[in-house]
């Protein structure tokens, strides 16, 4: 493990028929955790990402923040992950994944310790995508011009508060030339000299003006930015972008992972 830093890389190509001739979904993600955040000791964080794949086509990308840092919080949420595997590869609709996820970690989460968790399912073959979020903060599906067609808001609370809680699936869909864009707050809530946030806008404006990017130079170049906005400023918090670009493409499965503790290409 690096000491300055922590990234991760994963990607996944899908492809289905469709009138272009078929969708491949992009999906890479990078991670970042800095020694010199407000818990300088910290080499393990509470950020988590995951490409989780069930029956059938269907392909589940979950983003999630522990409250807290440090050790203690990366096994939370390595507990969650455990958790949400064993419930999403089931192919289960994302608002009961996040019912049985949120009660079976009720219990064993101290009173000052939750988990915020963004759950998306994407059916391969149609486009079709549904989500539901326990308090995580947005995602958004960005057009292929100016306009967002989809705000991926919260739709229940964050898990492990309450054992009842209830989590409502909504619906969305993913085509070509659109880009899907989850995180964490690391990113948004960056802070420059004078105390401005880099903040969503800034997020998805750097997107859009990188939509031709590959999805892992995006997520490489949102941290990037982030860190050149703050410049002298310590980094904060963990940082996580989860990139989802839909593109034509000849039918093909591929998929490559770049270990934890390797430099990103």
């Amino acid at each position: 493990m690096s000491a300055s830093t922590t990234n991760k890389r994963c990607s996944l190509n899908r492809c289905a028929p469709c009138n272009s001739g078929s969708i491949r979904l992009h999906l890479i993600s990078q991670g970042s955790i800095s020694p010199r955040a407000s818990h300088p000791s910290d080499e393990t964080g509470g950020d988590y990402f995951d490409f989780i794949d069930a029956p059938i086509g269907v392909l589940y990308v979950a983003v999630g923040d522990v409250s807290g840092h440090g050790f203690d919080a990366a096994l939370i949420m390595a507990l969650t992950r455990a958790y949400m595997r064993s419930f999403a590869t089931l192919g289960m609709d994302v608002g009961e994944v996040l019912g049985r996820v949120n009660r079976s970690i009720v219990g064993d989460l101290e009173a000052n310790r939750y988990v915020t968790m963004l759950l998306v399912r994407i059916d391969v073959e149609s486009g079709a995508v549904t989500y539901a979020s326990a308090g995580h903060i947005p995602g958004v599906l960005l057009d292929g011009l100016d306009g967002i067609d989809c705000t991926l808001d919260s739709t229940g609370m964050p898990l492990g508060l309450f054992a009842d809680a209830t989590f409502v699936t909504r619906q969305c869909r993913f085509g070509p030339q659109q880009i899907l864009v989850l995180g964490t707050d690391g990113a948004t809530e960056t802070l420059d000299s004078h105390g401005a946030e880099f903040g969503r806008n800034g997020v998805i404006h750097y997107v859009r003006t990188h939509a031709d990017d590959t999805a892992h130079d995006i997520a490489a170049g949102i941290y990037g930015a982030t860190r050149s906005f703050a410049g002298s400023v310590p980094q904060q918090d963990d940082i996580t972008s989860v990139i989802v670009k839909v593109t034509t493409a000849a039918p093909h499965i591929e998929q490559a992972a770049l270990p934890l503790g390797a430099a990103a290409a």
